[in-house]
C-alpha cells in the first residue's frame, strides 16, 4: 500500500487523554561511519592550515582571509544544514586556488536506509547516532556531484564507504531497480555504500 501511495491526506484531531503511543520501530542497522582520522588522511598533499566543518567543530564559515586554507574538511556537514549550496559558497573564499574540499556525504541509496523506509516506514538517518542533530538532507552521488558542478568544483577522488556492503538476500532490492531501467553493477555497488567520500579541486584552476 505504501509503495502504491503517490501522497497521503490526513485529517488529525487531538487524541483522547491516556491515549497509548504506538511503539517506535526497531532500531535500523548503522553502518561504521569514517572517522575523522580516515578523512582527514584523504588530505594527501601537503597542507598548511585546514579547516574543519561539522557537528562537532562548526556549520559556519569562519571568519577569515581569502585563500587562508590549504584544505577544507566537512564531515558530518552538508547534511545537517538547510542549505548545503550555501554553506559551501560561503566557504570557498577561504579555500587556496589550488586547496581541496574533502567531504563525507551519507548515501540515501544504502540499503540500510531503504530497508527500514520500504519495512517500517521510517528515515533511517544520522540524528539517532548525533542526539540534537537532525538530519535535513539525504544525497545521492549524482546529487552531490550536480551540487559541485553548480560551484565550478570537480572531483578527482571519490571513495565508497563499503563496510555495510548489501547482504545477499537483499538481492531483489537490485532486481527490482534494473526493472525501472538501471545498470545492475552500479546499483549493487550504490546500495552497497553507505558513504561517499570525495575530493574536489576547482575546475577552473
Amino acid at each position: 500500500a505504501r509503495l502504491g501511495a503517490y501522497q497521503y491526506l490526513i485529517v488529525a484531531r487531538r487524541a483522547a487523554a491516556g491515549r497509548a503511543v504506538a511503539p517506535a520501530a526497531g532500531a535500523p542497522a548503522t553502518p561504521e561511519a569514517t572517522s575523522r582520522e580516515e578523512l582527514l588522511a584523504l588530505v594527501t598533499e601537503p597542507a598548511g592550515r585546514v579547516l574543519e566543518v561539522g557537528v562537532d567543530t562548526s556549520l559556519e564559515a569562519p571568519e577569515a582571509e581569502p585563500s587562508a586554507f590549504d584544505a577544507i574538511v566537512l564531515r558530518n556537514a552538508l547534511e545537517h544544514v538547510t542549505d548545503p549550496d550555501e554553506l559551501l559558497r560561503a566557504l570557498l573564499p577561504s579555500l587556496a586556488d589550488d586547496g581541496v574540499l574533502v567531504c563525507s556525504i551519507p548515501n540515501v541509496g544504502h540499503w540500510s536506509v531503504l530497508e527500514p523506509l520500504l519495512a517500517h516506514d521510517r528515515w533511517a538517518c544520522a540524528g539517532e547516532k548525533l542526539p540534537g542533530h537532525r538530519q535535513l538532507r539525504f544525497f545521492t552521488l549524482t546529487e552531490i556531484r550536480d551540487l559541485l558542478d553548480g560551484l565550478s568544483l570537480e572531483v578527482v577522488r571519490l571513495v565508497r564507504n563499503e563496510s555495510a556492503p548489501l547482504p545477499p538476500d537483499m538481492g531483489a532490492l537490485v532486481e527490482l531497480a534494473v526493472t525501472g531501467g538501471a545498470e545492475r553493477e552500479s546499483t549493487a555497488s550504490a546500495l552497497g555504500t553507505s558513504e561517499y567520500l570525495l575530493v574536489a579541486r576547482r575546475s577552473d584552476r
